[in-house]
């Protein structure tokens, strides 16, 4: 099996179109053999029965005219120059002694023994078939005469019909029928290895595209004309993962370059401090406020490595999550609680609105929200406000978190949960914000199989909507 599995395609679809086609060959040999056989045997059978039955009429019509009866046995001679009805008759009495019979007949058919004598109705189903030791074949019959009148006058009929003919025409066919059958399969085989490599040519020119494609090239695609429609679905396939890896590759060089981006600026500002400090012998309070310094830069690199990942967790197809019924009234009170200092801080109301229960990991939830809360209180300013509502029916739970700040304009929204994508306004400078808060949150709505939309305008804030499914799967 193992060597099976070691052959090419080409080779086992051309082994099997050829052993396919030689089994229907020979089955149609066969049953063409078997019916020739049997036609010729029936034909010689039925010969026989009618030569018995017209014997058999010649002596109850002319009982006491034996010269009818030799006349019909000697004209067999006459007939022996047509080889394909040669045939012998002989006719014996009660006694089974010969009574008369066709000349030569004793010394063609010397110790071939006749089968048992029946009714001339059952000939044709007791009869046998031999060989002479000349090497002529013949067909035996014997038929029982009973007079109705005259029942010791019991006649006996034998006859041999001479088949050697036939049984030449019949292997000079089967002969010519074996060539046909060997031919038909060497045709096969070579149709079935044509068949099979013209079918391969598609995955050749699958295999030879795959081989040209590179880094350089991902853009490639493979065009399927006239191709068959297996292969026109695998070549969709190939496009398809040919667009995944192509998109991959691109979001993987964006994020190598805006995290090389991001790194830069910190460790910019921590060489820039470091050396400054360095420059000149300095006060030990100096040198503290460095220290200081440096410390919000290193926070702000641990809180992107943390982030960082938390998303290469989260985009593991083997990460698993337990998820649990949280009431949301209770998350927005402890959530509110947190953040209640730094929203009295800015100036800015806390409000919660409707009670559901979200299935999903508690852990997991609040980080999402308190990421959006976090966005919202770094772009409201004073004054403003932020809104959780939650509702839910026998489907879904839907969670919003809504705030008055400086929003966004509809063409940045696309690209808000992208890494490191950030939207220039007058708070984001001095925000801190590493640009990945969003990507978190867009992270555990995937991984609670959820969405997640936004709403939002330039002055009038921004709605972010969570949809969570019932289903706790």
């Amino acid at each position: 099996m193992n060597f099976y599995n070691r052959w090419s395609i080409t080779t086992k679809l051309t082994l099997l179109y050829t052993l396919s086609i030689s089994f229907v060959l020979l089955l149609a040999t066969l049953l063409w053999s078997y019916s020739l056989i049997d036609g010729l045997l029936q034909i010689g059978t039925n010969f026989g029965v009618e030569e018995i039955n017209l014997v058999r009429d010649i002596m109850k019509a002319y009982p006491n005219n034996t010269a009818i009866l030799q006349q019909e046995v000697t004209w067999v001679l006459t007939r022996r120059d047509s080889q394909d009805s040669a045939y012998y008759i002989r006719i014996l009495d009660h006694h089974q002694n010969a009574i008369m019979e066709t000349p030569g007949m004793s010394n063609e058919l010397r110790q071939l023994p006749f089968p048992e004598p029946v009714s001339p109705f059952e000939v044709s189903k007791h009869y046998k078939k031999v060989q002479s030791p000349s090497g002529k074949t013949f067909i035996l019959m014997a038929a029982e005469i009973e007079f109705r009148h005259r029942p010791k006058d019991t006649r006996y009929i034998q006859l041999a019909l001479d088949t050697t003919y036939a049984q030449r025409i019949l292997h000079h066919y089967l002969f010519n029928l074996i060539i046909l059958l060997l031919f038909g399969v060497i045709l096969a085989a070579v149709v079935g290895a044509w068949l099979a490599k013209k079918s391969m040519r598609s995955l050749q020119d699958i295999a030879h595209a795959a081989e040209q494609i590179t880094i350089d090239q991902l853009h490639t695609r493979i065009s399927p004309n006239d191709w068959p429609k297996e292969f026109t679905h695998l070549a969709g396939a190939f496009n398809q993962m040919l667009c995944r890896i192509e998109n991959s590759f691109n979001r993987l060089s964006q994020f190598s370059a805006d995290l090389a981006h991001e790194l830069r600026t910190p460790i910019n500002n921590l060489m820039g401090e470091a050396e400054i400090a360095i420059s000149r012998d300095r006060k030990a309070g100096e040198y503290k406020e460095v220290i200081q310094s440096s410390l919000e830069e290193y926070r702000r690199l641990r809180r992107m490595i943390d982030s960082l990942l938390f998303l290469a967790k989260a985009e593991n197809p083997n990460t698993r999550i337990q998820k649990i019924g949280v009431n949301t009234a209770s998350l927005f009170e402890t959530l509110c609680d947190f953040f209640e200092a730094a929203a009295e801080e800015k100036g800015i109301r806390l409000i919660r609105e409707g009670e559901a229960t979200v299935h999903a990991d508690p852990l997991l939830l609040q980080r999402a929200i308190n990421n959006l809360i976090s966005n919202a209180l770094r772009y409201t300013p004073a004054s403003g406000s932020i809104t959780l509502r939650a509702e839910e029916d026998k489907q879904f739970t839907w969670i919003w978190v809504t705030d008055t700040g400086s929003g966004v304009a509809v063409e940045h929204l696309a690209y808000l949960m992208d890494r490191f994508y950030r939207v220039e306004t007058e708070f984001s400078s001095a925000s801190g914000n590493t640009g990945l808060g969003l990507a978190i949150v867009k992270s555990i709505m995937d991984l609670h199989r959820g969405k997640m939309e936004m709403v939002s305008a330039p002055g009038e804030g921004m709605e972010v909507k969570l949809t969570f499914p019932k289903n706790p799967v």
